[in-house]
């Protein structure tokens, strides 16, 4: 798949149509760069087969419909925020509020039948593009709360973007067939990846530690440094000596920027610290959930049970009990717990949740744990 990028997508945003063949060009009139990644990501979902939905994906440990009720939960939550930060109101909708309650609703359609999450998937991707359009014209400085801060809505559009060309990837092999990407976007993706990992570097597990990669794509121009050092990371755009040289295709540098593969996977050639090199996605906790982990091996500690406390736990909710006891970095449930306490299960299965401290907790469905002993 990697640097093959002839065939492309290019049907005009709609419900209809299977994959097709054709490239993405420049045209008078022509969708939104959202609006061709979102009908992009569509189609994807579209060629799920009926037994297709229960496949696995390059999501670890989830089937397509849990990818495609992530996708689905994500847009209705954007659109509220969107709404909030616009002074719009909600319009009557039933949105969810914050990031936890995204999660809840993510578990419940998670389990609808094909059909109803197909129409669900298109009915808040169409609402949510449409809602962002009218944002970024009208009050491009309006703030939204994100995972990596707050951000303009000019920001915002890229990152649902991304969120669409992603999760319509991670499809591909429930479908069955590989599903190349629109032209235009690995020209932008590299240099945005990277500098999404800066501005998430202060919540990786690896923050304090000093490392730098050099980025090199070679079917284009384009050559990064992304320097860890002291707690702060940046990115230069230009040539320079690194601990880490990598070099790659867009494509394949996106990828393993994503950890959507190891870089041999991807054509990425890799040089120099090997242990570094395979820590290189660790560097940062992203929104996205590549090669997650179900559970991470934490001594004198048992799983008592899933779908509960953790995943509710957002940085309200736990600071207004016990400041500190769990952060969020991510809505896809990454948390880092860093003290010891007892945390009120929302969904009443057990009263108490209680966390090794400085335990980093990758998933893919949410999972309580308690001290053993």
């Amino acid at each position: 798949m990697v640097g093959s990028r002839t065939t492309r997508i290019c049907e005009q945003p709609g419900r209809s149509g299977a994959l097709g063949h054709g490239k993405v060009i420049a045209m008078e009139g022509q969708p939104s760069r959202l609006a061709q990644a979102g009908n992009w990501y569509l189609q994807a979902v579209d060629a799920l087969s009926a037994g297709g939905w229960a496949n696995g994906t390059l999501c670890e440990g989830w089937s397509a419909s849990n990818v495609v009720a992530h996708v689905a939960t994500g847009d209705q939550l954007i659109r509220g925020l969107i709404w909030d930060a616009t002074g719009k109101g909600r319009r009557g909708q039933d949105l969810p509020v914050d990031f936890a309650d995204r999660h809840r609703r993510f578990e419940v359609v998670s389990t609808w039948e094909p059909s109803k999450l197909k129409e669900m998937a298109h009915a808040e991707s169409e609402q949510t593009i449409a809602a962002v359009a009218e944002a970024v014209k009208d009050t491009p400085e309006a703030m939204v709360t994100m995972p990596i801060g707050r951000v303009p809505m000019p920001v915002l559009r890229g990152m649902r973007l991304n969120e669409y060309i992603i999760h319509g990837h991670d499809l591909t092999p429930a479908i069955g067939r590989s599903i190349p990407t629109p032209d235009w976007f690995f020209d932008r993706a590299v240099g945005d990846a990277l500098t999404r990992m800066v501005r998430l570097h202060s919540r990786s597990p690896h923050k304090g530690k000093s490392a730098s990669f050099h980025l090199h794509r070679t079917d284009g121009e384009g050559e990064w440094v992304l320097r860890a050092e002291g707690g702060d990371a940046v990115v230069e755009a230009g040539h320079a000596k690194a601990d880490v040289a990598m070099r790659g295709t867009a494509e394949g540098l996106y990828w393993v920027l994503m950890g959507r593969g190891k870089p041999d996977e991807h054509g990425v050639e890799v040089h120099g610290d090997p242990a570094l090199a395979a820590a290189f996605k660790e560097c940062r906790v992203g929104p996205d959930f590549g090669n997650r982990r179900r559970n991470a091996a934490l001594p004198g500690v048992e799983v008592r049970h899933q779908r509960s406390a953790l995943a509710h736990h957002n940085t309200a909710l736990v600071t207004g009990q016990a400041a500190g006891a769990a952060i969020p970095l991510a809505p896809d449930g990454h948390r880092f717990v860093a003290d010891l306490q007892r945390l009120p299960d929302p969904d009443g299965c057990d009263p108490i949740a209680i966390i090794v401290t400085g335990a980093l907790l990758q998933r893919a469905a949410a999972f309580v744990h308690r001290l053993t002993g």
